[in-house]
């Protein structure tokens, strides 16, 4: 609790102010501690980042352009739903996706493996660009 919360709750408790008031002012000190600022000083905590919701995929190439936004909560359900995968057809999966440099056992995916991931992707953009002027972005909002 900051001391600027407490002042709060210790004028409340003496009767300086009503519970109404009280509200309003912690009310007040959210929002500046959502804006980095309480009593002029930077906050105690970092403010909780936004959580992506989506998988983008930007595809650039002159005039013709793509954009993909896949919902993160589809791949988290087909994560879960790859537990439900016979081992042997996860096998010959994971052997396929080997076969196009995707090393990955497609049996042994974890949601917390996923949600790892999106939450490393959410800090930045992969960008690949080709001599011929197309562009890729793949990125997580």
């Amino acid at each position: 609790m900051s001391d600027a919360q407490r002042r709060i709750l210790d004028m409340l408790a003496a009767g300086k102010i009503t519970a109404e008031e009280a509200e309003k002012l912690l009310g007040s000190l959210g929002e500046s501690a959502a804006s980095g600022q309480i009593d002029g000083q930077p906050p105690l905590v970092e403010p909780a980042r936004k959580c992506a919701r989506f998988m983008k995929v930007q595809v650039r190439d002159g005039e013709d352009k793509v954009d993909v936004q896949i919902p993160l909560e589809l791949l988290r359900a087909g994560v879960k739903l790859s537990k439900l995968i016979p081992k042997q057809a996860a096998e010959h999966v994971s052997a396929a996706m080997a076969q196009q440099g995707i090393e990955i056992d497609i049996g042994e995916a974890l949601p917390e493996q996923l949600d790892h991931l999106i939450d490393q992707v959410q800090d930045f953009a992969v960008d690949i660009k080709d001599g011929n002027g197309a562009t890729v972005r793949v990125f997580c909002e």
